[in-house]
């Protein structure tokens, strides 16, 4: 690696001092660290590993160029003490006779001056530009685009057209930033899926092209929404999504549907800064965290059905808990059908069978449409069902039942 390459890997203009560099690397280390930390495509994370190993060596590099430049210098300045001056000896001279000519002595200078003084203008536009002296800071490949939105869901699949049977480009998880090309019109397909041509930002390029000649790499379409329920959103509301998502279980559980919902209601009741939700493994029996159907959730556009959220809440600065439920209406409304505190040592659901759901019908009466079973922590089980006739949430405690 030499100077050139060093400060290309940086994204600045050869020359710049150690100041600019250490601002820009700690820059670009910060948001690489943050992007492998948040993906969640491995492929994609080992492209963040190594474009951060390339900015490291290229720091190193300069660094070390730096000090041997300081060293030089230092260097230099002793040898020039140690060196004595040696005192001038003065030789007269004999005059010189210069022949009289007709040129005055002041042109002379004049077309002898001209030249030398245009090398020395060339010479110092060419050091200025060279060392970005002139002001003019290389563009940020990074930097914010307007229109610019970011992936709301788990993963969106870019493709090469417009169908979900054309060909796969790559997958972006949840947070990745795109940009819609404003000319290319949306297309509707069959499914009421809604596609837009868009650009997903490069972790080297950024926004930019590998070269002049070449094409963007991460450009393509995308379903941007089904059924009115957008699958991207900007930058905030992202961010208030993720403060609400505890781990990775608790995402991979709610689904779009959901995210818009749950957005709505934690920022209408305060929730944002105190309220968070967390899920587990999907091979766990029980979870905090389910979709279940109540039957109280009507049919999307698509006539799929829809269930209920279940989620239990944990506060970020004590031990207390709430239950939240979410019925959706349609595709663009929700009900929250339940919110209140429950006790600290409930663990979470757990789904009934068949059999199960018989034998409470015929041991207790209980004739819910798929009814959950609430575990706590000291094995205690409660039956929560929702009534249809008046749309409330019911619990029945169970005794000497697992």
């Amino acid at each position: 690696m030499n100077i050139q390459e060093s400060y290309k890997k940086l994204d600045l203009a050869r020359g710049l001092d150690q100041k600019r560099v250490d601002e820009k690397f700690n820059l670009l280390k910060i948001e690489l660290e943050e992007r492998i930390a948040n993906s969640q495509n491995e492929k994609l994370k080992q492209v963040f590993i190594n474009r951060l190993n390339d900015i490291e060596n290229a720091y190193q590099f300069l660094t070390e160029y730096f000090i041997e430049q300081s060293n030089e210098i230092e260097n230099q300045s002793v040898q020039q003490e140690e060196i004595k001056p040696i005192e001038p000896v003065y030789v007269p001279e004999p005059p010189i006779q210069v022949e009289n000519k007709d040129v005055p002595r002041s042109n002379k200078i004049i077309w002898f001056g001209i030249p030398i003084g245009l090398i020395f203008l060339g010479l110092l536009i060419y050091f200025l530009k060279t060392n970005n002296l002139f002001g003019e800071d290389k563009i940020d490949i990074y930097r914010k685009m307007d229109g610019e939105v970011q992936v709301f869901v788990n993963n969106l699949i870019l493709r090469q057209y417009p169908d979900t049977e054309s060909s796969k480009i790559e997958t972006f998880p949840f947070g990745t930033r795109l940009i819609f090309d404003e000319n290319e019109s949306s297309k509707t397909d069959n499914d009421n899926r809604v596609w837009r041509k868009v650009r997903f930002i490069h972790p080297i390029y950024g926004w930019d092209k590998p070269s002049e000649n070449a094409p963007y790499p991460f450009e393509g379409w995308i379903a941007v929404s089904e059924c009115g329920v957008d699958w991207v959103a900007d930058s905030t509301k992202v961010s208030k999504l993720s403060s609400i998502l505890g781990n990775e279980d608790a995402a991979k559980v709610i689904h779009s549907s959901f995210r818009h919902p749950l957005v709505d209601y934690f920022e209408k009741k305060n929730y944002l800064d105190n309220w968070v939700i967390y899920g587990v493994d999907s091979k766990e029996k029980i979870k905090p965290l389910l979709i279940n159907d109540f039957g109280n959730s009507t049919r999307d556009c698509n006539n799929n059905k829809q269930s209920e959220l279940v989620a239990i809440l944990k506060n970020k600065n004590n031990n207390s808990k709430k239950l939240i439920i979410i019925s959706l209406y349609g595709s663009d409304n929700y009900e929250v059908i339940y919110d209140n505190e429950i006790d600290s040592d409930v663990s979470g659901f757990r789904k009934l069978s068949s059999t199960e759901k018989s034998q409470l019908n015929y041991d207790y009466d209980i004739w819910y449409t798929n009814p959950l079973m609430m575990v706590w922590n000291d094995y205690r089980t409660t039956v929560i069902g929702l009534n249809p006739y008046n749309n409330s949430v019911e619990f029945q405690q169970l005794y000497g039942y697992d």
